[in-house]
């Protein structure tokens, strides 16, 4: 991957997470680490997280837990970047929906704490 295209990647999803500069520093290094560990191609990482980054931090994911979701899902689907992505987007965005609510709710899933604010995705996902 080109730097500049690196770089803006990066950029991008440090203001959709609001990262401060240590933050930005510790995304790298996860980076780093998920890449290797992962067998996923940096830029599909980061394309994957360019296009669901600010449905996911409204959704309660920190970025750790965002690179771990994608690794895994890349390596489970082998599915391009984009499309994981554009995936975990679609998700997040579609469980505020009326009908989506209403089927977590037949299946014993919450997505709303007793004060009806939006639980932290990874409980509802463990749920």
């Amino acid at each position: 991957m080109p730097i500049k295209e690196g770089s803006r990647l990066i950029e991008a999803i440090a203001n959709q997470f609001q990262l401060s500069a240590e933050g930005i520093k510790n995304f790298v290094n996860e980076t780093t680490v998920a890449t290797h560990s992962y067998n996923i191609l940096t830029t599909d990482l980061l394309s994957a997280l360019q296009r669901s980054g600010a449905a996911l931090k409204q959704f309660g994911f920190d970025t750790r837990t965002a690179v771990a979701m994608v690794s895994v899902l890349s390596n489970a689907s082998s599915k391009a970047g984009g499309e994981i992505g554009q995936a975990l987007k679609a998700i997040s965005i579609n469980l505020h929906y009326p009908k989506m609510k209403k089927a977590l709710d037949q299946l014993g899933i919450s997505i709303y704490d007793s004060a009806n604010r939006v639980r932290p995705g990874v409980d509802i996902l463990e749920d």
